[in-house]
């Protein structure tokens, strides 16, 4: 399994250590997560969580906010699904491309670890927690109700509005911190600002 390290991150903010915060990000996202073969990875194992962190503590360190930064604010920095949702959303586009196969044994194995196989085959297991993440049925999977893009659809409509309510002011605080904003007051210096940011991501 593709491991999402410190190192990878590290590597990628030494060598752009120059560019603001939003290409930064854009670079680890186009060279950290490849995650080659991930529609076939067990979602049920921990170190899925452990990819998920390291990513979380990659962002935040882009963004040189908090280590307690809020994990729901992580998604609209990077400007991605969380990344356990990304995992999601390529196992099924992987297990829809089998159910409309042409052919029917790759037809056939998906349906038979779907119904049969559950918790003894990967895409059973996976299929199985997809239906608890997202209150969706089995038949949602195989009349494909259920597209890979409404992963998209339902973290939207479950955002939380407390979160969405800080966007603005911390967007507008992380330019201002970073001088491609100006404030119209003099009144706060750059460790006024900072504190604000800090606030406003740990409340």
């Amino acid at each position: 399994m593709d491991n999402l390290s410190h190192s990878q991150i590290n590597k990628v903010l030494y060598n752009f250590r120059k560019v603001d915060c939003q290409t930064k990000t854009r670079l680890v996202k186009a060279y950290c997560t490849s995650f080659y073969g991930a529609e076939l990875w067990d979602l049920s194992q921990n170190n899925i969580e452990s990819i998920c962190t390291a990513w979380r503590k990659g962002i935040r360190r882009i963004w040189q906010l908090p280590n307690t930064t809020h994990s729901a604010l992580i998604p609209y920095l990077s400007d991605t699904l969380p990344l356990l949702d990304m995992f999601y959303l390529r196992m099924l586009n992987f297990v829809c491309r089998c159910l409309r196969s042409a052919s029917p044994l790759i037809t056939f194995l998906a349906r038979h670890g779907i119904l049969y196989g559950q918790m003894d085959s990967i895409i059973g297991r996976n299929v199985l927690l997809c239906f608890s993440r997202y209150d969706i049925r089995r038949d949602d999977i195989f009349s494909l109700r259920f597209q890979p893009s409404d992963v998209y659809s339902y973290f939207h409509a479950n955002a939380e509005s407390s979160v969405l309510d800080l966007l603005p002011p911390l967007f507008e605080l992380l330019h201002c911190r970073d001088g491609s904003l100006s404030l119209s007051s003099e009144e706060f210096c750059t460790v006024d600002i900072s504190s604000m940011i800090a606030s406003i991501c740990t409340c």
